[in-house]
């Protein structure tokens, strides 16, 4: 009973710091300050140099210095605040969590929408490391925590990453299958776009924008939409989301039975309903 509790109250600590970055506004401190502190933490167990390296992985220094942003300093807060909690694997496991989450905003945010030259391949990447690389990390270290073997680990790991593509998959569906007198507004870069941009081609996919763009350059998202649906784009990224929700039923359904494996494996399902 007593390492129950203690455990439960160390998975509230990992849950904690590895959510400390999305829950403070851009403005929070003098990040000026903040560096500066951080700077000097440095030593402790390395964790701001695995994050930073992490985060200017193929970035010149200048590229670092601008990079380095409100959402990276915080990044690094909670790891600093991880390293005092827990063992150098679960620190090491969220720190490059949090790096991989800041290199895919990175990309996302640097990418170019109109030349589609996105693959699925690059698209399940990207999309891994700003959606999928901390819920498939926190899940290996939920099961470090737990003292399970190697082998939990792995396929905990598993079902948290195809869980995470599966469900942003999912949320990529849902304004193609909206009714059309809804309101249309998605990523040109979400899953039944890149689809479509590959079926098309690069010169018709342009074209397609250049048809749904008013003059002042506005795009007229259900125009748009309905272009998208008349070719596979919506269906492809739909089988393509039913393989990831099953990829991670089959991970978690070699756990032994439990409450606690019903209730993910009810997760798991409803990522696949549209």
């Amino acid at each position: 009973m007593k390492y129950e509790k203690r455990g439960k109250k160390r998975m509230s600590g990992l849950n904690e710091a590895a959510h400390d970055p999305f829950l403070f506004p851009p403005s929070f401190g003098d990040v000026r300050l903040n560096r500066r502190v951080f700077q000097e933490r440095r030593e402790k167990r390395g964790v701001i140099e695995r994050v930073r390296e992490k985060c200017g992985a193929g970035r010149s220094q200048q590229e670092m210095q601008e990079r380095w942003s409100d959402t990276e300093t915080r990044a690094v807060c909670a790891k600093v605040q991880l390293s005092s909690d827990f063992s150098p694997q679960v620190v090491e496991l969220i720190s490059s969590a949090i790096g991989d989450l800041v290199q895919g905003v990175y990309h996302e945010n640097s990418s170019s929408t109109e030349e589609g030259n996105l693959s699925v391949a690059s698209w399940e990447d990207q999309t891994f490391l700003s959606h999928g690389a901390l819920l498939a990390k926190s899940c290996q270290a939920a099961m470090e925590l737990a003292r399970h073997n190697t082998e939990a680990q792995k396929l905990a790991y598993q079902y948290g990453k195809h869980l995470a593509l599966g469900h942003t998959l999912n949320l990529d569906l849902q304004p193609f299958l909206k009714s059309s007198s809804d309101p249309t507004v998605f990523s040109l870069d979400s899953a039944p776009v890149v689809f479509h941009r590959l079926i098309v081609g690069p010169e018709r996919w342009l074209h397609q924008l250049q048809q749904s763009q008013s003059t002042t350059k506005q795009t007229d998202y259900s125009k748009l939409q309905r272009l998208i649906k008349t070719e596979q784009g919506v269906s492809q990224a739909a089988d393509l989301c039913s393989y990831h929700g099953n990829k991670a039923l089959e991970a978690i359904r070699l756990f032994p039975p439990s409450e606690a494996r019903s209730a993910l494996e009810n997760i798991a399902s409803a990522v696949m309903k549209f």
